[in-house]
């Protein structure tokens, strides 16, 4: 089985007047789907990762984490940076 990865862009809203840049990397996981994310990071040079690993998927057009079926708004935010990259990056 091919393994598709990549990596997204995002901005997150950490307060109301915060709004941090992230970078994380993708594995789209068959077998439910969900998708796997980690090594979350920011954009400049030192790159350390920043948050533990994110489990989410997409559940009647939201996204959700994988172990709680719930929203986030660092779930919300992952997601929409995988649809753009989805968007941009066609499968077929």
């Amino acid at each position: 089985m091919v393994k598709q990865t990549f990596s997204i862009s995002f901005e997150f809203l950490l307060e109301r007047s915060i709004l941090i840049h992230l970078m994380a990397d993708v594995e789209l996981c068959n077998s439910e789907p969900y998708y796997l994310i980690t090594h979350f990071r920011t954009q400049g040079p030192r790159g350390d990762t920043m948050l533990p690993t994110l489990k989410i998927k997409r559940k009647e057009g939201r996204w959700v984490h994988l172990d709680t079926e719930k929203e986030s708004h660092l779930s919300e935010a992952v997601g929409a940076g995988i649809d753009r990259y989805e968007s941009d990056h066609p499968i077929f």
